[in-house]
């Protein structure tokens, strides 16, 4: 008997081939350690309350935050810092600020394809003409191929930033963008602003020729000039040292409130009057701001039965908080 034997070669045949997809969603940046300094980065002075400037000089501040992403710094697009008066700005997402007594700072650090600048807010939105930023002394990370770096906004209060009651009314918003625009925030930061002043005040008044009996004569240059700057609403008050105008040749002295002081010029009207005393008296009150000129009108009445002399007093002038 013959048996065939047939083998059957079969050829191999693929399965359906195919690709697995994960797409993985981008993390967003990080913000931690959120602080504000003064300028020698010694004291942290979130929540107390600071000085916009000193003997004349405006004060430096720091807000300093880390920032983190899940690759590198890189990616981070721009980092934001806005300083406002909460009770004049209600968002913290303005985009025409201004750097005055209304109270709005916005600084940013921008990375436009590795072109790196440092930006400050204005009344025509974001320049790189700095004038509250101190870029010299604000940083980022010298290394960005890190994954986590601090950044550094030293900046410069104007002197009449608006004074506050408490700790909290000035806030800080921080705000973090990646190249894909995920974005982080940070508001936990505040601060109050402590009564800030500054003038120019009257340091001698005379009359020459004064005649016996004539009422509210009027001083050699009326009016004397006052320079106040401050961030609050605020009054001059002035006193004298003597009770009484004392004669250089031993006549009898006269009464200190023959001296009037006013802020208009007008004597007896509506103007705020103050007659010389050994007591604190206001005679203006103002309202806050930069460098405001009050005028300061002196008249003298010399009674009738003064002798003839050259009369003297001491006099002062102090500048306080009018809330």
């Amino acid at each position: 008997m013959l048996w065939a034997i047939v083998t059957l070669l079969l050829a191999s045949v693929p399965l359906a081939s195919g690709q697995g997809t994960v797409h993985v969603n981008n993390v967003p940046p990080t913000i931690s350690a959120p602080s504000i300094y003064d300028d020698t980065h010694a004291n942290n002075v979130d929540n107390t309350m600071i000085d916009p400037a000193s003997g004349g000089t405006v004060e430096e501040y720091e807000v300093t935050a880390t920032i983190g992403d899940d690759n590198t710094l890189y990616d981070i697009k721009n980092v934001t810092a806005y300083v406002y008066d909460d009770n004049a700005v209600t968002s913290h997402g303005f985009t025409n600020g201004t750097y005055n007594e209304v109270g709005s700072y916005g600084f940013a650090w921008v990375n436009a394809s590795g072109v790196f600048s440092w930006k400050e807010l204005t009344a025509g939105g974001w320049s790189e003409s700095l004038t509250q930023l101190d870029s010299p002394d604000s940083s980022r990370p010298a290394d960005l191929s890190q994954s986590l770096g601090d950044w550094v906004f030293e900046f410069k209060m104007n002197k009449v930033s608006r004074r506050t009651a408490t700790a909290d009314g000035w806030k800080v918003q921080i705000y973090v963008y990646d190249d894909s625009d995920a974005k982080a925030a940070d508001n936990t930061l505040h601060f109050g602003i402590n009564f800030y002043h500054e003038e120019t005040v009257v340091t001698a008044v005379t009359w020459s020729g004064a005649t016996l009996g004539i009422a509210n004569q009027t001083a050699n240059v009326n009016p004397y000039t006052y320079t106040v700057t401050a961030n609050a609403p605020f009054k001059i008050q002035i006193k004298s040292y003597d009770a009484k105008l004392t004669g250089t040749h031993g006549h009898t002295p006269f009464d200190i409130g023959n001296v009037t002081i006013d802020n208009d010029g007008t004597v007896g009207g509506e103007c705020n009057v103050a007659h010389l005393s050994t007591s604190w008296q206001d005679f203006d009150i103002n309202s806050l701001g930069s460098a405001k000129t009050n005028g300061s009108y002196w008249f003298i009445t010399i009674p009738t039965v003064t002798q003839d002399d050259t009369y003297t007093f001491n006099f002062a002038s102090q500048v306080l908080i009018n809330e």
